[in-house]
């Protein structure tokens, strides 16, 4: 049976003429994040479920000018605390994402601050609370409440209480690395405060939302006998097993020293492979370090991140071209000799070009964009199956952006979880910065905060520190991810996997999930464990997407219309998506436009809402495909630039959205006049040292058909 919807408040989109001051206040879930623009109501119906053990939460909010006296908030058997909510101004809406979630908004209740007496962080008249209910672990079953009293309004929120308790689980682990020498140097001094206590208070507020620090807090230090790692110990055992960790490793990020000294003493500065006494000190380290961790009981969880004073090294080795995954793989040597596992930033199960590195040769761990995992899942499993081998995501983008809605941040954990990916990592989480990436405090200069960083990719704290509200929707998406391991050890293997897959059958960069799909299934796994009734799938699983309606553009059999090619070597073949014939495009890796331009003229595309191309990728390496329209009044539009990726050696229908975003809103589908197809051959990076190169990535072949629209 169905379980129970939870009743979500933000469902107005103009804001209603308060008459009273009891008409403005609403208490609603933490599905949706409160955005003025939507306003509120107090028509309200909130039930909260939950297991022992397990955090759940609620918004308050509120409309008035000036300041209001702060809610009381109390439970006679559960634990709350309260936050007042820092309205974060959105100036800029760039393309940090492509999920049909996008907000488009002004300010964003966001940032979490200890709550006074009084509310007076005011944005247009409104003030909003988070509430924390913890239910602790000896809690019995049964119904109980919280109670709140604000402005006048007195509310009883229930809470149901399940024969569940949430232990703590390596189902999901959501990992946040920090800059030693760049954030904490500059947060701390701001705040006045000892950087390594600061970093102790960072890594604390991690914990306590079940995330995992990718900066462990300590220094790795040379005796007689060995290496000591024992600063380390405490902080790896409070992480529950199974959750992984990044170690510590021998170079001073802050100081840029490695903690590995010449045979005169001194600390090296510079990584020299041709140095034996370098590359011997580097080997006892690991070496060392293996067993450390051996005696903790941690190696399958243990992943080594390796850096040094070349800057990109496991980070986005691309950067440094074919000589940084070369860099890479002298690391990933002298590590996997020591018996431990590597991880790295963007390097996927199949080498980027011809001539670059052996992927096999540079990580046990590979960490890529969500896009190029949903574009090759069966790529990605085949990898992570052979011993040793597993694969990560990041979470920026999808998991932390401030304007997108909190059912991406908590669904992109269940779309992981689904498809037997156990580590999600997010990077620059304090990272509040400038256009010219210098560090700022988003809240005495919000107006300076650039959207690459500041807008929640990665900046998930705020730096007293304290949360933002996207670490609550992450601290529910693990706890999901627990209840969905729970519910597979109680009924059988897999079974959390498969429901968290059939409740995410899309990419996540197309997914909008209805707000209140996981609160939903989450009561339904508390009911299903603590009765011990499995779930029925027939009435909880998403069907995949489907289009009712399609109209053909050109299938090649025919005319095809004006095509014209730059760089491109275009051939008539038969079409391996059926009868008929196909277009190959050989996409050129001489500098030039390498772009297939089909002029058609004016159309009329309104009412649709996707185009779909059948594409066959004929090479041994990813391809992305940018597709751009143009219409009669000379504007330009591009779909998910750099993002329609196509495995290598694979035959897919590829399906873009048409949409616009906020500076694409003259763009008019009614006039619809030409297709511009285009491969990139070639990819531009800023390297360690801060030069801009251009690297050739080979020719690109691909098959295309049927191209077409649906709705």
């Amino acid at each position: 049976m169905r379980p129970f919807i939870l009743t979500i408040l933000m469902v107005l989109a103009t804001l209603p003429n308060w008459v009273h001051a009891q008409a403005g206040v609403a208490i609603f879930s933490i599905n949706e994040k409160f955005v003025p623009e939507l306003g509120i109501t107090d028509e309200t119906t909130l039930h909260l479920h939950a297991g022992r053990g397990e955090y759940v939460g609620f918004q308050i909010a509120i409309s008035g000018s000036g300041s209001v006296p702060a809610p009381a908030i109390t439970s006679t058997a559960l634990q709350v605390q309260a936050y007042e909510q820092y309205f974060f101004p959105i100036q800029d809406t760039k393309r940090l994402a492509y999920s049909p979630a996008y907000i488009h908004a002004s300010q964003i209740a966001d940032g979490l601050r200890a709550m006074g007496d009084t509310l007076t962080q005011n944005a247009d008249g409104y003030f909003a609370v988070w509430v924390d209910v913890f239910v602790p672990s000896e809690t019995a079953p049964g119904e109980y409440s919280v109670e709140v009293s604000v402005n006048g309004v007195n509310r009883s929120i229930p809470v149901t209480v399940y024969d569940v308790t949430l232990m703590p689980s390596g189902a999901m682990t959501v990992m946040i690395p920090l800059s030693d020498g760049f954030t904490l140097d500059f947060y701390s001094a701001m705040m006045g405060v000892d950087k390594s206590a600061y970093h102790d208070a960072v890594n604390q507020l991690l914990a306590d939302h079940l995330l995992v620090s990718g900066s462990l807090n300590g220094t790795p230090r040379k005796t007689e006998s060995g290496w000591d790692f024992s600063d380390f110990t405490a902080q790896i055992n409070a992480i529950p097993v199974g959750m992984q960790f990044h170690t510590p490793i021998p170079f001073d990020e802050a100081t840029g020293k490695y903690y590995i000294n010449t045979p005169a003493g001194i600390p090296y500065v510079l990584t020299d492979w041709n140095d034996p006494v370098f590359t011997a000190e580097l080997e006892k380290f690991f070496t060392d370090l293996h067993a450390y961790l051996a005696s903790l009981g941690r190696l399958e969880d243990a992943l080594v991140y390796p850096n040094d004073e070349s800057f990109w090294v496991a980070d986005e080795p691309d950067n440094n071209g074919p000589q940084g995954h070369e860099h890479l793989a002298r690391w990933t040597a002298i590590i996997q000799r020591a018996g431990l596992r590597v991880t790295a930033s963007r390097v996927l199960p199949v080498a980027w070009a011809p001539d670059w590195t052996d992927p096999n040769l540079l990580t046990n761990d590979s960490h890529v964009h969500i896009d190029y995992f949903d574009a090759a899942p069966i790529l990605f499993a085949d990898w992570a199956r052979m011993p040793g081998r597993s694969t990560s995501v990041y979470l920026n983008q999808y998991g932390d952006l401030i304007d997108l809605s909190a059912a991406i941040h908590r669904g992109l954990i269940w779309h992981a979880y689904g498809r037997n990916v156990k580590n999600i990592t997010g990077y620059a989480e304090l990272e509040w910065v400038d256009e010219s990436f210098g560090l700022y405090d988003p809240y005495t200069n919000p107006q300076a905060v650039e959207s690459v960083f500041g807008y929640g990719v990665g900046a998930l704290i705020y730096p007293d520190p304290s949360p933002s509200t996207r670490i609550k929707f992450l601290r529910e998406g693990v706890e999901d991810a627990r209840l969905l391991q729970q519910y597979s050890d109680t009924f059988g293997a897999d079974l959390g996997r498969e429901l968290a897959r059939c409740l995410t059958p899309q990419e996540i960069a197309y997914s909008q999930p209805d707000p209140a799909l996981w609160e939903t299934v989450h009561t339904a796994l508390l009911q299903s464990i603590s009765s011990g009734v499995l779930i029925d799938p027939a009435s909880t699983c998403l069907p995949a997407p489907t289009y009712a309606e399609t109209r053909m553009l050109v299938d090649f059999d025919g005319q095809p219309g004006e095509w014209e090619y730059s760089d491109v070597n275009a051939t008539d073949v038969s079409s391996p998506f059926g009868t008929g014939n196909a277009m190959q495009m050989e996409f050129l890796s001489a500098n030039g436009e390498n772009s297939a331009f089909w002029w058609f003229g004016n159309t009329d595309w309104s009412g649709y809402s996707v185009i779909q191309l059948d594409v066959s990728n004929e090479s041994d390496y990813f391809t992305a495909l940018d597709v751009a329209l143009g219409d009669d009044d000379s504007n330009y539009l591009l779909l998910r630039g750099d993002s329609n990726l196509i495995p290598p050696r694979t035959q897919m229908t590829l399906t873009i959205p048409l949409m616009l975003f906020p500076d694409d809103e003259t763009f008019n589908f009614s006039k619809a006049t030409y297709l511009d197809l285009n491969v990139g051959v070639e990819i531009t990076r800023r390297n360690g040292n801060g030069e801009v190169n251009t690297y050739n990535t080979g020719d690109r072949t691909l098959i295309i058909d049927n191209i077409r629209l649906a709705r």
